[in-house]
């Protein structure tokens, strides 16, 4: 009776871990993506709004990114509007008109840019089987940061804070350092 049980047993176990094998993200490094030159789109949704924009990010040389242009293109009343981030500094432009931030205004540009350069150790993670995603959690809670992989990708399809003050939904993550012939796009 027992013999009949071992083999559908295994297959169960193995059909689990093949699941859970394919779900996860292509690097065995999940925040490998960071360090490279990228273009990036997508949703930013805050408790002021929710924008679309695109984000130009220059090849992270040190340990947090502090560099960054950030171009809102939705809704309407703030498209063409361009932040920029340079070493800590943030501007925004308007037509012609470029401004400093505000200490508070500028925090939370940061905020959204230190998005991209989440450090610490994964401390948790969830396969979500019927979406085929997977979610990394990064640092300790409460400033711990989420980030999604789509299954076998290696750039993330959302990056969240834990309170939820900030959720970046990715529409396109092109990488502009090419290291290899053709383009490394990835659309999600």
């Amino acid at each position: 009776m027992k013999t009949r049980k071992a083999p559908a047993c295994l297959s169960l176990i193995l059909s689990l871990a093949v699941l859970l094998v394919s779900c996860a993200p292509a690097n065995s490094d999940p925040l490998a993506y960071q360090d490279r030159a990228a273009h990036v789109s997508g949703t930013l949704s805050t408790d002021t709004g929710t924008f679309s924009l695109e984000l130009t990010l220059p090849r992270a040389e040190s340990a947090p990114r502090r560099d960054c242009v950030i171009t809102l293109t939705a809704p309407e009343t703030v498209r063409g509007i361009t932040v920029r981030i340079a070493g800590g500094s943030v501007t925004l432009t308007s037509g012609e008109a470029t401004l400093p931030l505000s200490s508070a205004a500028a925090a939370r540009w940061l905020r959204f840019l230190a998005l991209f350069s989440v450090e610490g150790e994964v401390s948790s993670g969830d396969a979500d089987q019927d979406s085929g995603t997977v979610t990394v959690g990064i640092g300790t809670s409460p400033e711990r940061v989420f980030v999604s992989f789509a299954s076998g990708a290696a750039t993330p399809s959302q990056i969240k804070t834990e309170d939820g003050a900030l959720s970046f939904a990715v529409s396109e993550y092109t990488f502009t350092d090419q290291t290899t012939e053709g383009t490394d796009s990835i659309v999600n």
